[in-house]
């Protein structure tokens, strides 16, 4: 008598299911955990730049609209300075600009975030998560919601993206 010990197509079918089950559970789990990366690499940095950008008003009374002003090094190294600009850099974690309303604004493109500190002397800087993407079950506005502890956007209504306040 002989036994066959192959798998039947219906068991390997059954295996497959399971696996895009679980892939389909695990994929959107995944997409947060590189968004939350990439977000605190940006988060890091951003404050970096902002406490630089303080070093140098305590020094001089005003801000910076140059990076080769600022006593600061980047990791990841600049790769290049977009259009001539003096106030924006690209890294090889993403981009930052200086001097727009005396704010350090830096960005991710691959995941479209912007984190933005402004500082006024009139009031606490301001810090925003800014998800460039309007559907809020997305991983950016889902990484914004979890760091800024709001159940809903707190800036100003955009066509392209929400604001977080921190």
């Amino acid at each position: 008598m002989q036994t066959n010990h192959a798998f039947t197509l219906i068991e390997l079918l059954v295996v497959v299911l399971i696996i895009g089950i679980l892939a389909a559970v695990a994929l959107p789990q995944y997409q947060i955990a590189v968004a939350k990366s990439r977000y605190a690499t940006l988060k890091e940095m951003t404050k970096a730049f902002a406490n630089a950008q303080e070093i140098y008003y305590l020094a001089n009374g005003t801000y910076s609209h140059e990076f080769a002003a600022l006593d600061i090094d980047t990791p990841g190294g600049v790769i290049n300075q977009e259009s001539g600009n003096n106030d924006m850099r690209v890294f090889e974690w993403g981009k930052c600009r200086l001097g727009f309303s005396n704010s350090v604004q830096c960005y991710d493109d691959n995941m479209g975030y912007q984190i933005r500190y402004i500082h006024a002397s009139n009031k606490p800087s301001e810090v925003w998560c800014i998800a460039w993407n309007r559907d809020l079950n997305s991983a950016e506005n889902k990484v914004c919601k979890q760091e800024t502890q709001l159940n809903a956007p707190s800036g100003p209504k955009n066509d392209t993206y929400y604001f977080w306040r921190y």
